[in-house]
């Protein structure tokens, strides 16, 4: 019960967080937006909150399967869009950037620093996701 109580409270007391996440999210400009702290702090209830009845992609990286076809998934499922098989990170983004019809998508990739561990040909290509922001002003991640 207080476990439970104290993330209420640490949520509640998070809406200067929430506040700059909405403002960065009306901004004109795409953004890049890294949230990192101590664990079990609630930083994932913040960012499904923020992610809440707008159009975008929360993905874990998990330690199973193929890192880039469940984001490749989830993307499908969550935007309603049928990407077709890709081989790289940056196609994928390119993918979604067309289909995004210029409508902010954000994308919460929660445990990002494991893309490294789990999928070392990411690591080696995350300048797909530079590239992705310079390619469209309507493209947000967290």
């Amino acid at each position: 019960m207080f476990m439970n109580m104290f993330m209420m409270i640490t949520f509640i007391n998070r809406s200067k967080e929430l506040s700059f996440l909405e403002e960065r999210y009306r901004s004109p400009r795409a953004e890049l937006i890294v949230v990192y702290g101590r664990r079990r702090v609630g930083k994932t209830f913040l960012l499904r909150r923020f992610l809440s009845g707008k159009r975008g992609v929360y993905f874990v990286v998990s330690r199973l399967g193929n890192t880039l076809q469940e984001l490749s998934e989830a993307i499908g499922e969550q935007l309603d869009v049928h990407p077709p098989l890709l081989r790289r990170y940056s196609d994928l983004f390119s993918y979604i950037v067309k289909e995004s019809g210029g409508e902010r998508i954000i994308f919460v990739i929660d445990e990002f620093q494991r893309l490294a561990e789990y999928d070392p040909p990411s690591s080696q290509n995350y300048r797909w996701l530079g590239m992705s922001f310079s390619a469209t002003p309507r493209f947000s991640s967290c």
